[in-house]
């Protein structure tokens, strides 16, 4: 939940406003620090509790606690590289994917959202992965493919406009676009997403839209550079997206539903994919949204973080 609050936040230019900085901003990225897994007489610690009076780290949590420092402002120096690390190395199964908790046995079911958090984990935290790892991943994240062209939870299943985002940015994030995924299987993977879209996007195939899924299926054409994304009716998406906004404040995930913070994060994210240029490091600097006061800041479409938290860890005047 904090990780959208504060990514939201900072979407909207907020951030400052709501938690300066100084005492309540320092206290909260303790608060974070407070959750790192790091006993060293532990063989499963490494990463990130999702709360306190957890006992296990897991991977989704340690990359919602890498995005909230990334947006505070932190350095990542305290955080423990080299015990994740060996922490993520032993949750890769045989099959190339991840599982989410160590005490799991190694034939626990792997699943795309673990490989994109541990990818993910990896590319904050400039950590390496070993030529064979890396094949494991591709192995494992191709098998994931369905006969409709987008990604499922399991070989054979249902395509998931989640997990076509997650094994995308994995891939985007791996630098192996190009190199792993064929041209007619990229060339299915952007016709099932682009028809995802009626007003906005559904997850599945006759499914309802759901205003998460402008994300995650827009943010999955953005990160391909396949030049898709101009076949997206941003306008329509918009028109979508701007029906959704609750009374209450927020967004929901349909128009008759109450306002979460994971729906407005990702409708605000969704809004700003047409002024996101790229999602490579140069482009940190040239941050279309801040042209106008009342603009979104840019979001990177395969990190889920700011342009703007990006630049301020780039630069080393902080």
């Amino acid at each position: 939940m904090l990780q959208f609050v504060l990514t939201a936040l900072d979407l909207i230019g907020a951030l400052d406003q709501e938690i300066p900085r100084g005492e309540k901003r320092e206290a909260l990225v303790e608060w974070i620090y407070g959750l790192q897994h790091s006993m060293t007489f532990q063989p499963s610690a490494g990463g990130f509790l999702p709360g306190k009076g957890l006992i296990d780290s897991d991977l989704a949590s340690t990359y919602s606690a890498l995005v909230c420092l990334v947006t505070l402002g932190d350095n990542l120096e305290r955080v423990c590289r080299d015990q994740c690390k060996q922490w993520m190395d032993s949750l890769q199964n045989p099959d190339g994917g991840f599982r989410q908790l160590a005490r799991l046995p190694a034939t626990s079911s792997s699943d795309l959202r673990f490989v994109y958090s541990a990818v993910a984990v990896h590319h904050i935290l400039d950590l390496p992965i070993a030529t064979h790892q890396r094949e494991r991943i591709f192995r494992y994240i191709l098998r994931m493919q369905t006969y409709e062209g987008g990604f499922g939870l399991h070989p054979y299943s249902e395509a998931h406009g989640g997990y076509t985002y997650c094994a995308i940015a994995a891939l985007h994030l791996l630098s192996a676009l190009d190199e792993e995924l064929a041209p007619a299987a990229r060339e299915s993977v952007l016709r099932w997403a682009l028809f995802q879209q009626e007003l906005g996007f559904s997850g599945r195939i006759g499914k309802p839209n759901d205003t998460c899924y402008s994300f995650w299926i827009g943010a999955a054409i953005k990160s391909q550079l396949l030049n898709g994304f101009e076949f997206v009716n941003m306008d329509l998406n918009q028109t979508y997206l701007t029906a959704m906004q609750s009374p209450y404040g927020g967004f929901g995930k349909q128009a008759d539903a109450f306002p979460d913070v994971m729906h407005t994060y990702m409708s605000l994210a969704a809004m700003t994919l047409s002024v996101t240029s790229d999602t490579d490091p140069e482009c940190y600097s040239d941050d279309k949204a801040s042209e106008r006061e009342d603009a979104l800041e840019s979001v990177h479409p395969a990190l889920n973080i700011t342009h703007r938290a990006l630049r301020a860890r780039l630069d080393p005047r902080g």
